[in-house]
């Protein structure tokens, strides 16, 4: 009982509430309502008098147009007229114009007349004197002819003795040059014998040398354990040869390293480097011992990490 004693009165708060609403949403239909015909009213009002506002100006605008018609109509008769007067004056000036150019043609043909005229008589003086001259000329040529002729023969007989001169000359020159020749062939052939009799006794000790060096050489190379080692053969020029590698010893294809050709592979199985794992056991400076010092130095530790690489696969 005491909840629905407070409870009324909130109900009536909220019912007083919602009636003061309803009066006050009702007085704001009203008055939009009154506000909604006052403007209906007024933009008929405004609709009325712009209908006559454009019709008035309808009106002034023809008034104009048909003044300003009327003005340029004027204008253009006036026009009309002033392009009609210079066109009459500017047919007399070609009238004129043409009258002179006329006239000037007549004249110029009379002078053209007269030229050829002279032209035609010049032509005829100049062909009777052209004959003249050829003819002239004709006398003159058969005496040039003639000095021509003997000039000529008494230039081949100088150069026929000319001839027999350098001919005498060049056979003499021949016959020097083969003296000399011959004399310069049996100085060549006796030098020679004399160098290749001390070549060959240079070769004679040097041979004996080489082998007193090989004979040192074995004496003094370490012998291999159980036949397997072999101490390295001295070559000829007295450096020791390459290693030999056995025909059955395994093989890598050492190119597929990049920027190692075929060459460089064939030098290192001289030097007894066939494998992936052989060459990157070796250093630097052994790869530049064994090839030289030109792409080596660039490349060997390059060519060392690949083939570690190759052969940790």
């Amino acid at each position: 009982m005491a909840l629905a004693d407070q409870m009324r009165p909130l109900v009536k708060q909220i019912v007083a509430g919602y009636d003061q609403r309803s009066a006050a949403l009702a007085n704001l239909r009203a008055a939009t309502a009154a506000d909604r015909d006052q403007r209906s009213a007024a933009l008929a009002n405004l609709r009325a008098a712009t209908a006559a506002d454009r019709k008035k100006m309808a009106q002034e605008y023809r008034r104009s147009a048909d003044a300003t018609l009327d003005a340029f109509r004027a204008d253009c008769r006036a026009a009309h007229q002033a392009r009609a007067g210079e066109f009459r004056s500017f047919r007399a000036d070609c009238r004129a114009a043409h009258q002179a150019r006329a006239e000037e043609f007549r004249s110029l043909r009379k002078r053209v007349t007269a030229f050829l005229r002279e032209a035609e008589q010049a032509h005829d003086t100049l062909r009777r004197d052209t004959a003249e001259f050829l003819e002239a000329r004709a006398s003159d040529r058969e005496e040039m002819a003639v000095e021509q002729r003997e000039a000529l023969a008494a230039g081949r007989a100088a150069l026929a003795s000319m001839a027999v001169e350098q001919r005498e000359r060049l056979v003499e020159g021949v016959d020097t040059l083969r003296r000399d020749t011959a004399e310069f062939l049996e100085a060549l052939a006796s030098e020679r014998e004399d160098r290749a009799e001390s070549v060959s006794k240079t070769r004679k000790a040097l041979r004996a040398e080489f082998a007193e060096a090989r004979k040192v050489w074995l004496s003094l190379a370490p012998a291999k354990a159980g036949g397997r080692r072999r101490a390295r053969a001295v070559s000829a020029t007295g450096e020791p040869s390459a290693p030999r590698v056995a025909a059955g010893a395994k093989r890598d294809d050492l190119t597929m390293i990049r920027g190692l050709g075929a060459a460089t592979q064939q030098r290192l199985n001289e030097a007894g480097i066939t494998t992936f794992a052989q060459l990157a056991k070796a250093t630097p400076a052994k790869l530049r011992v064994l090839l030289g010092d030109g792409t080596a130095r660039a490349k060997a530790g390059d060519w060392i990490a690949q083939a570690r690489a190759l052969a940790g696969r």
